[in-house]
């Protein structure tokens, strides 16, 4: 019996803490991050400023979960459907469809605003980014273009998925980004998502092919 009070406390901590990452990602999309109160999202999620600084350390440590949860979630599908194929310019363009998908959605349009217009204003905010944010993301873009079998396993695949997202979002993002409407049709966003593909594929063919393409040793002769 007394061993169960930690678990019942613990549970309560995770429902407080996914709380707080709630309310915080709501708040900082409708107020921006200046205007976006701790004493407010405290209020809004229950508990008390201690526990949000004791398990975020700040108001920038918050947001920085934040995006790394938001990064966890552009990976939170069932990436068999791109293992399903064994045509693999197939699934690329099935996982590039829906890196760019979430990448102009309005939640992701509003925190990439966010980034661009107050981080250069907020030096803890923009090391956050930095070195918290935009890591997780391309980490995770780089985890499932190992699984792919289009980054090795021993290199820095989050070098290759940076080159992976330039491609797929090319002007895209800043183009929506400085738009409230539709700017791309989907018939084209078809066309940029298959040419982009084919040009990730040039630079970064399949390791296989790579392995058969390497030339074999001469044997020496006597």
């Amino acid at each position: 019996m007394i061993a169960a009070l930690p678990l019942r406390a613990s549970g309560r901590l995770a429902l407080r803490r996914e709380r707080l990452l709630d309310e915080g990602e709501r708040l900082f999309l409708a107020k921006g991050y200046a205007r976006a109160s701790v004493n407010e999202i405290v209020r809004r999620a229950g508990g008390s400023l201690a526990t949000l600084y004791s398990e975020f350390g700040s108001k920038e440590g918050l947001f920085g979960a934040i995006m790394r949860q938001r990064a966890t979630r552009l990976f939170d599908w069932n990436s068999a459907e791109c293992q399903r194929t064994t045509n693999l310019r197939t699934a690329l363009i099935a996982f590039a469809t829906r890196v760019l998908d979430r990448s102009l959605s309005d939640g992701s349009l509003a925190f990439y605003r966010i980034c661009v217009s107050e981080a250069p204003r907020f030096p803890e905010l923009r090391q956050t980014i930095l070195e918290v944010g935009i890591p997780a993301y391309f980490q995770g873009i780089g985890a499932t273009l190992v699984e792919l079998g289009v980054a090795p396993r021993k290199k820095d695949s989050a070098a290759i998925a940076e080159e992976f997202v330039c491609l797929v979002q090319g002007q895209h993002l800043f183009r929506a980004a400085c738009s409230e409407g539709a700017v791309i049709s989907e018939k084209h966003r078809a066309r940029h998502i298959e040419h982009a593909v084919d040009a990730f594929l040039l630079l970064h063919p399949p390791l296989a092919t790579k392995r058969k393409a390497a030339p074999r040793k001469r044997q020496r002769t006597a």
